[in-house]
């Protein structure tokens, strides 16, 4: 129950509202590892409807209270979890499957990606494709790469270094892992921070203010990729045949930055 926490429109969630809200028609929104349902929320307001989906059975019992809609499901068995989802929903049109902090939660991304985007050719029909929305740390971000260069990796509750990750991304990994399961960008909305979370302790000279180190090394990160204050990749992809991918596709820098 520790992810309970208030919805802004400032956060990730808010930024994946607004991607679904740009690039879906209204209609409904899965919601896979949906925690206590706090993305119905914008959701909501912005004209869609809500089903929500989690392992925790706590989490699905406070949602189920709350008068969220949410059943239970297992990631690790995509089979089944495809068939609880397509009951679910019944004839409901689904226009987008949310994915959202949940990736890098899972031992085998690879397997789970595989089967949604199999769920997601499940989902179409007469000409309508929904989207997937996901959203994934970055694990490269100029505040981990500085402290990694002198030799710390500090792990923290919550955050990009968050104690339950098990699956660390890159850009280039997730590149790699939504092309091998056919996905092709449509949209982003990433979120960018120049300062983290990480930016302690406070005297380190990797990540105090003002130290040539911390200028330095920051300097050389943000010319290696556009990336270098990503925060949080957050994208909308939609269903292709592996063929069609094309080899240069989500490179371009972040959209969207707070």
């Amino acid at each position: 129950m520790k992810y309970d926490f208030e919805f802004s429109w400032d956060s990730t969630y808010g930024y994946a509202a607004r991607l679904v809200g740009d690039n879906a028609d209204r209609g409904l929104v899965v919601d896979l590892g949906c925690g206590l349902g706090t993305f119905s929320q914008p959701l909501v307001e912005l004209g869609f409807d809500y089903q929500g989906f989690d392992y925790d059975v706590a989490s699905v019992a406070e949602c189920q209270q709350r008068g969220i809609a949410c059943e239970s499901i297992d990631l690790h068995d995509m089979g089944r979890a495809r068939d609880i989802v397509l009951a679910a929903i019944g004839d409901r049109r689904v226009v987008a499957v949310a994915l959202l902090d949940v990736v890098e939660h899972l031992p085998d991304p690879a397997s789970v990606l595989a089967g949604v985007a199999a769920l997601l050719d499940a989902l179409t029909s007469d000409g309508h494709v929904p989207l997937l929305v996901t959203s994934i740390p970055n694990v490269a971000h100029a505040d981990l790469a500085a402290k990694l260069a002198l030799g710390r990796w500090d792990v923290t509750e919550t955050g990009l270094l968050d104690a339950t990750h098990i699956t660390l991304f890159t850009h280039d990994r997730l590149i790699e892992a939504v092309d091998a399961a056919g996905l092709v960008e449509v949209a982003r909305n990433d979120v960018a921070f120049a300062d983290t979370e990480q930016r302690f302790p406070a005297d380190h000279p990797a990540v105090a203010d003002g130290t040539p180190l911390r200028n330095f090394l920051r300097s050389i990160r943000l010319r290696a990729d556009p990336f270098g204050h990503t925060y949080q990749f957050v994208r909308c992809y939609r269903r292709v045949d592996v063929t069609e991918i094309p080899t240069n596709v989500g490179r371009a820098a972040p959209r969207c930055t707070v």
